[in-house]
Order: C-alpha cells, then sequence, then structure tokens
C-alpha cells in the first residue's frame, strides 16, 4: 500500500540530526553523525550510502580567484557552510588542517542549502562556499565560482583523504532499523529509481 513521504530541508547535518532524534524517521547525512551521536547517547545506524565520493567541494567566488587561489588562501574569509557543525562544516576545517591553518582559521558561516546558499555566493556575502551538487553545478553553469578541491572526484577525495571514504548515507535510529528491517532495502531501490529518472519524472 502506498505511504505518505515527508520531505523537510533542515539547511545542515545538526539540525537534520536534532530533528531525527525527535520527529523524523530518516536522515541524509554523513557518516560520522553516526559515531558523533553514539558518543552522546543517541543509537543511530547508517542504513544506505548514497553515492561512491563524498561530493563536497570548497569552490571560491570567481571574482576572487585571483586571490584565493589554494586552500591556505582561506585563512581570515568568511566561508559559507550548510551549517555549523554540518558536514560541510566539518570537511572545511579538515580540510585547513590538512593545509597547515587551524581549524578556525577561517569564518564558518552557516548558509543553508539550496537558494540561500546560491544566493549567498550571488551577493557577496561570503568569499567561499563548501557545498553540495546541486548547489556547486548551479554556481559552476552559472560562472559564479572556481573549484579548488572537488570530491565529487576519485582524484579530488584521494588528493584530501589519502583514500575514498564513503561519508553520505542514510541515517535512522537503531530502534526502528530493528522494528522495520525490510523498509531499508527498499528505500535503497527507490533511490537508485530516483536517480534514473529525468527530473519531470520525479515526484
Amino acid at each position: 500500500m502506498p505511504r505518505s513521504v515527508t520531505v523537510n530541508d533542515f539547511g545542515g547535518g545538526a539540525k537534520s540530526l536534532q530533528a531525527l532524534v525527535g520527529s523524523v524517521d530518516v536522515v541524509s547525512g554523513a557518516y560520522e553523525h553516526t559515531i558523533r551521536m553514539q558518543n552522546r547517547g543517541q543509537d543511530i545506524k547508517a542504513i544506505c550510502e548514497l553515492g561512491q565520493f563524498p561530493g563536497i567541494c570548497i569552490a571560491v567566488r570567481k571574482d576572487l580567484a585571483g586571490e584565493i587561489k589554494t586552500i591556505a588562501d582561506l585563512k581570515g574569509q568568511n566561508v559559507g557552510v550548510t551549517a555549523p557543525g554540518s558536514s560541510t562544516s566539518l570537511f572545511l576545517q579538515y580540510a585547513l588542517i590538512k593545509n597547515g591553518l587551524s581549524a578556525d582559521d577561517a569564518s564558518i558561516i552557516g548558509v543553508g542549502g539550496g537558494a540561500s546558499a546560491v544566493a549567498a555566493v550571488k551577493k557577496g556575502e561570503i568569499a567561499a562556499l563548501v557545498h553540495l551538487d546541486p548547489v556547486i553545478t548551479r554556481l559552476e553553469v552559472d560562472g559564479d565560482i572556481t573549484i579548488l578541491l572537488d570530491t565529487r572526484t576519485e582524484a579530488g577525495t584521494r588528493a584530501l583523504f589519502g583514500g575514498t571514504p564513503r561519508r553520505r548515507h542514510h541515517l535512522c535510529p537503531a530502534k526502528l532499523h530493528r522494528r522495520q528491517p525490510r523498509h531499508h532495502p527498499a528505500r535503497g531501490q527507490c533511490l537508485c529509481q530516483i536517480a534514473e529518472l529525468d527530473p519531470p519524472g520525479i515526484r
């Protein structure tokens, strides 16, 4: 029997995790959130892997590309992420440390997802952006950004992590997983079917 599904955009991993322990059943987020939530006494499981690579990019505004040419050049800059404490925020901090800086050497600005992130770049509110598709591709097509680091590719992923870690997953409370074990393979099949559709075919 068909079931009604409600999709909520929380604008970042930290906010979606708050909802996961209260108002929603499943969220999309980074695998490391399961470890962090376990440390806080919340029994969270990763149930479905989303993509072969992390998919996060660090991009600089096109008009600042001559000034900000490397990750190290982000020192002292305002850098947009989905939300403080989210996977994009942790990604930025890791990249800064890997490039000889401190995790707080750039100012982390929460810009949300979708239209709000695109607007933050176009309005010049941030110097750089750490985000995923479709936001990154939209800004690339519009000519608004230059990519500094791209983990949508194997080369970019290996350059930062030295390997190809899987980061994006569907996460759910362990008690839900135990109660509905057959639902999770079905969710994976639905995602595969959606990936094969053109946008007009997705309802």
